[in-house]
């Protein structure tokens, strides 16, 4: 799931899910043309 569907399902904004990437609280792998991909388990995280 990309960013912006992440925010959603979370009620998150995309601002606050790239901090918590920044502290490594949620980790995203990046796809060839560098969007964020989130594992559906991440909902649970958030």
């Amino acid at each position: 799931m990309r960013i912006g569907e992440l925010a959603k399902a979370t009620d998150v904004s995309r601002d606050t899910l790239r901090f918590y990437e920044q502290r490594r609280l949620i980790v995203a792998q990046r796809s060839a043309n560098g969007y964020r991909h989130y594992p559906l388990e991440t909902v649970q995280l958030v």
